[in-house]
């Protein structure tokens, strides 16, 4: 007898459709009034595969200058390292079925314009070849409080 060997192949496919948020604390900011400001970004992976080496991009607006950024804080992945401009990419390895955050901080300075500064943001993982983006708006205000003071000049008498 000739044994008989059978193969099968099983292809997995994986799903792992990715959604991003970003969510400011606020919408106005002050320029120059030492406030600290801050937004939420929030990635979910709507499953039930994991997501595989996601990468979020953040896009800092322009002007360079414009707004100072603090602290960044993550719930995964690597903590990012913004470049001189604030922009920054953070890396999450494997994200499970599920919404991982990142908030950061950031401060307007006096000499930032008054107008509406957008801020974009993007996410793409290995499943995925179309990055799937939001953008936030903060509308900046600048304030200028000026006083006039007005003083009498003494003009001098004539004495007889």
């Amino acid at each position: 007898l000739t044994p008989v060997t059978a193969s099968a192949q099983t292809v997995v496919g994986v799903t792992a459709p990715l959604t991003i948020t970003k969510t400011p604390a606020t919408v106005t900011a002050i320029a120059g009034d030492g406030v600290t400001y801050s937004y939420l970004i929030e990635v979910t992976n709507g499953g039930p595969s994991n997501a595989h080496k996601v990468q979020v991009s953040d896009l800092w607006p322009t002007p360079s200058g414009s707004i100072q950024q603090g602290s960044i804080s993550v719930t995964a992945g690597t903590l990012p390292v913004p470049d001189a401009n604030g922009n920054f990419v953070w890396n999450i390895d494997t994200l499970p079925k599920g919404t991982a955050s990142l908030t950061v901080t950031y401060t307007v300075p006096a000499g930032t314009l008054a107008g509406t500064y957008t801020n974009n943001v993007s996410v793409v993982s290995q499943e995925g070849t179309t990055p799937v983006t939001a953008s936030a708006q903060t509308v900046v205000g600048v304030t200028a409080p000026l006083t006039i003071k007005k003083t009498p000049l003494e003009i001098g008498r004539a004495h007889v």
